[in-house]
């Protein structure tokens, strides 16, 4: 049998399960319409396609001066206008692996991490010139992020946190030996104050910034493979993703006990972003369709819908805009806009930019 025949098949099987269940509808080049109950429909038509990497895109971070920048396994980043996407307006060049992390930050400046292990700091208002390369990681830098006292973070695979001072020309002050076990994931600011950092082992630690710029662990959280996004609901609620299929509910205000465990059942969740304040989508690894589902936060975190993303790799990043707009990267190599409406009775559309 050739390879060709057994995708159709595949895919073929899938859509009649999926049809039969009523939880999506998908032809061909024409707008989709999906109507899941009397308060629920979705739609969503032709998509706007960013193309210029050429490997798969790994993180998007939206700049200042409705600019997007994303990131990608050809070592790039791209930074593009969002009034024009059709083509990139500059490429950053100099990291020699994968850009696992990108992030815009308050003083107009940005910062990227590689497996290549350096953190490069780029100036977006000077013509984004490279101000500093810091090496201190030993292994690949996987996540960064900038606390509200401007302090930067930074995880990488060597399972270290560091912490850096960004008003003393990014000056190393600190280094944790976080995660014993694996390579750190990602890591997040939480609404209230905490840090939470998550592991490509199973496991969560949640943390509190002492005065002397340490890190005290409060808590332990767990999956049981690979975590790959955290998200912080901005209600008290916590969510976490992994490999192991599930997105996690948990209470920031009850010691982070675990309130629900969603199981989509359509692989992998690689990454999540929240919409409208509301619906926390997750991005999924089932053969073909590689899916995004709609998790409803305000109605006890009912799943809406899955659709297909129409990429054809993994969504590994999603984001949405100050425009309103919606973007994924995928390792299709491609970037997609999304756009998205909710409406009366409770209907959310999703359509994609002509």
């Amino acid at each position: 049998m050739s390879l060709r025949l057994l995708k159709y098949l595949l895919f073929t099987t899938l859509l009649i399960s999926i049809v039969s269940n009523q939880e999506f509808l998908k032809s061909d080049e024409v707008t989709k319409n999906l109507s899941v109950d009397d308060k629920i429909n979705v739609t969503f038509i032709e998509e706007k396609i960013l193309r210029s990497h050429t490997k798969g895109v790994t993180c998007l971070a939206e700049l200042g001066d409705n600019l997007l920048a994303s990131g990608s396994y050809d070592s790039t980043i791209k930074i593009w206008t969002l009034e024009d996407p059709e083509k990139p307006i500059t490429t950053l060049l100099g990291h020699t692996d994968r850009i696992e992390t990108i992030l815009y930050m308050k003083e107009g400046i940005l910062a990227s991490g590689s497996r290549d292990g350096t953190i490069r700091i780029w100036d977006t208002k000077n013509n984004f010139n490279l101000i500093k390369i810091l090496s201190d990681h030993k292994k690949g830098v996987t996540s960064i992020i900038q606390l509200s006292n401007s302090m930067m973070l930074t995880g990488s695979d060597d399972f270290s946190i560091k912490i850096w001072d960004t008003n003393n020309n990014f000056k190393l002050i600190r280094t944790i030996n976080a995660h014993i076990l694996a390579s750190i994931s990602c890591l997040l600011e939480l609404s209230n104050g905490l840090i939470a950092s998550a592991d490509k082992g199973y496991r969560i630690y949640i943390w509190e910034l002492t005065s002397d710029n340490d890190l005290k662990i409060l808590y332990t959280l767990e999956h049981v493979s690979f975590v790959s996004d955290l998200v912080d609901l901005r209600n008290g609620m916590l969510a976490s993703s992994s490999y192991d299929g599930s997105i996690r509910i948990w209470d920031m205000n009850n010691h982070f006990s675990l309130i629900k465990k969603l199981l989509g059942k359509l692989g992998e969740v690689r990454s999540m972003v929240v919409v409208e304040n509301r619906f926390l989508v997750s991005s999924n690894t089932w053969y073909p369709t590689n899916p995004l589902i709609i998790w409803d936060t305000e109605e006890d975190f009912n799943q809406l819908v899955n659709f297909p993303s129409t990429h054809d790799g993994y969504v590994e990043s999603m984001l949405q805009l100050k425009n309103g707009l919606v973007a994924t990267g995928s390792g299709d190599f491609l970037i997609k806009l999304w756009r998205v409406d909710i409406q009366q009775g409770g209907k959310f559309c999703l359509e994609q930019l002509e």
